[in-house]
C-alpha cells in the first residue's frame, strides 16, 4: 500500500489534507509504522500538555518553595532514571520481537533495571551533601526517603514496559499508560494538597506511577505477551549478551541528550541568567519539532527489528511521513511563534523569537538524521550511531560556544541549524548510497 499514489496529491498541503480525512487517516491507521508513530507522537504531546497543567495547578495550591522543592526532587529522579535504563530499553525493542524466552526476557530486564535503579538512588541519597545539599532534607525525611527511592524505581520500570509495548509494535498502550498516569498525577496533586501539603508534590507522582504499574502488570503485560507474570529473576548469560548493544546505546544516548543539558549551562554563563530564560523557552518550544522524527524512528525500530526484509520501503516511508507532519508544524510555529511565546511575556517574544525560527527550522531538517538513527539501530551499527552522537554533540557545543560571544542566544540556533545542514548532506549521501545497494533486496542486520 503507498502512501503518495494518487497523482493529484502534488503538494504536501494537499497530501496532509487527504491523510487528514476519515479515509486517509484509516490508511495510515491501517500501516503499523505509521500507527505506532502517531501514538508515539501523542504520547509526547499528551505528558507535555499536562505537564504544563500540572505545575499551574501546583502553583496554585502549593507555596512557591513547596514548589521549587517539588521540582527540583522531581527533576532528580529523572535523571536518575534516564541514568538507570543502561540502554536495555533499547535493547528490548531490538531483541525481545524475536527472543524464544519473551517472558523470561521481560522480567530479566525488568529485574536489573529496578536493581541499577534502587542502587542509583541510594548513592544519590548517600552523596547528597557533595552534590545537591539543598535536597539533605529528603534524607531526613523517611516517608520522603522511601518514597523518592520508590518512585525512581517505578519510572524506570515503566520506561522499561513503554519499550515492551514499542517492541510489540502497540504503541496505543504507551499513550493508555501515559494518560492514566498524568491525569491521575493532577488529580492527586490537588486532593493531596488538603492532606499531606508539603508532600504532596512528590506524592501525587508516587502515587499516579504506582496505580499505573499494577495496571501495567495486571492487565496490559499479560495482553500483550499471553500468560506473563511478573517474576523477579536475572539471567546474567541473557544480559551478557546484550550488554554491548545496551552500553553503546546508552552512550550515543547521552551524547544525543548532551547538547540540552550543556546549552542552558553555557549561555547563563556566558550572557546571564535573563538570556538563558529566553533560551530555553525557545528552545523547549522549538524541541516539539524534533520529538515527531523521534517517534517515528522508534517506531521504525520496532518494524526492522520484527523484520527487516522491507527496510527500505519502511525507510523511505518514515522519511515521507516525518516531513509530512514537521512541516505543518514547522509552519504553524513559525506562524504563531509570536503568539506562544508572548504566553511566557513580552520579554520572550521581543528576544527569542527569531531563535525560535531558527531552532525550529534545524529540527526540521533533524528528521533525516533521526531517521538513520533508526536504521543503525536496526543494523546494530552501535559504534557508527556513538561516532554520529558524539560528533553532532561536541561540534553543537563548540560552535554554539564561540558564536554566543558574537550573535547572543541567536548564536546558539544558527550553530544548531549549522550542525543538522551537515549531518543531513552527509546522511542523505550514505542514504543515497544505501538505498542504491539495499533496494529491493533484505537489508542486513550485522
Amino acid at each position: 500500500m503507498k502512501l503518495f499514489k494518487s497523482p493529484k496529491l502534488k503538494t504536501i498541503a494537499e497530501t496532509t489534507r487527504a491523510n487528514l480525512s476519515i479515509s486517509g487517516v484509516k490508511r495510515l491507521l491501517s500501516i503499523s509504522l505509521y500507527r505506532n508513530s502517531i501514538f508515539l507522537i501523542g504520547d509526547t504531546a499528551l505528558t507535555s500538555v499536562f505537564g504544563f497543567i500540572f505545575w499551574v495547578v501546583a502553583a496554585r495550591f502549593y507555596t512557591a518553595a513547596e514548589v521549587g522543592s517539588g521540582s527540583a526532587i522531581i527533576s532528580s529522579i529523572n535523571l536518575l532514571a534516564a541514568l538507570s535504563m543502561v540502554g536495555l530499553s533499547l535493547s528490548t525493542i531490538r531483541f525481545l520481537p524475536r527472543n524464544d524466552r519473551p517472558q523470561h526476557f521481560i522480567n530479566t530486564c525488568l529485574t536489573a533495571v529496578g536493581i541499577i535503579a534502587l542502587l542509583a538512588g541510594v548513592i544519590f541519597i548517600a552523596g547528597l551533601s557533595v552534590w545537591s545539599p539543598a535536597l539533605l532534607f529528603v534524607r531526613q525525611d523517611m516517608p520522603l526517603l522511601f518514597t523518592f527511592l520508590a518512585i525512581v524505581v517505578m519510572i524506570t520500570m515503566l520506561d522499561l514496559i513503554d519499550s515492551v509495548f514499542v517492541a510489540r509494535r502497540l504503541s496505543n498502550l504507551v499513550f493508555t499508560t501515559s494518560t492514566i498516569m498524568v491525569v491521575l498525577r493532577v488529580i492527586f496533586l490537588v486532593a493531596l494538597a488538603f492532606i499531606v501539603h508539603s508532600l504532596g508534590i512528590v506524592l501525587s507522582w508516587g502515587l499516579s506511577f504506582l496505580i499505573t504499574i499494577v495496571i501495567s502488570f495486571a492487565l496490559l503485560l499479560p495482553r500483550v505477551q499471553a500468560g506473563y507474570k511478573p517474576v523477579p529473576v536475572i539471567d546474567f548469560k541473557l544480559l551478557g549478551s546484550l550488554s554491548k548493544y545496551s552500553l553503546g546505546s546508552y552512550i550515543a544516548s547521552l551524547f544525543s541528550r548532551a547538547p540540552s543539558m550543556i546549552l542552558p549551562l553555557m549561555v547563563v554563563n556566558i550572557v546571564g541568567a535573563e538570556n538563558n530564560a529566553y533560551f530555553y523557552i525557545a528552545w523547549t518550544v522549538a524541541g516539539f519539532l524534533s520529538t515527531i522524527p523521534m517517534a517515528v524512528s522508534r517506531s521504525l525500530f520496532a518494524e526492522g527489528a520484527h523484520s527487516d526484509k522491507n527496510i527500505t520501503g519502511d525507510v523511505t516511508r518514515s522519511l515521507k511521513f516525518v516531513f509530512m507532519i514537521s512541516i505543518p508544524a514547522l509552519v504553524i510555529l513559525v506562524l504563531a511563534g509570536k503568539w506562544i511565546l508572548l504566553a511566557f511575556g513580552p520579554g520572550y517574544a521581543d528576544n527569542a523569537l527569531t531563535l525560535l525560527w531558527v531552532l525550529s527550522l534545524a529540527n526540521l531538517l533533524r528528521g533525516v538524521y533521526s531517521i538513520y538513527i533508526g536504521l543503525l539501530r536496526i543494523q546494530d551499527k552501535i559504534m557508527e550511531l556513538v561516532l554520529f552522537q558524539f560528533i553532532s554533540a561536541i561540534i553543537t557545543v563548540a560552535l554554539s560556544y564561540w558564536s554566543i560571544g558574537r550573535y547572543g542566544i541567536e548564536g546558539v540556533g544558527y550553530a544548531w541549524l549549522i550542525v543538522q545542514i551537515v549531518m543531513a548532506v552527509v546522511i542523505g549521501i550514505r542514504l543515497y548510497f544505501w538505498f542504491k545497494r539495499y533496494r529491493n533486496k533484505p537489508a542486513s542486520t550485522g
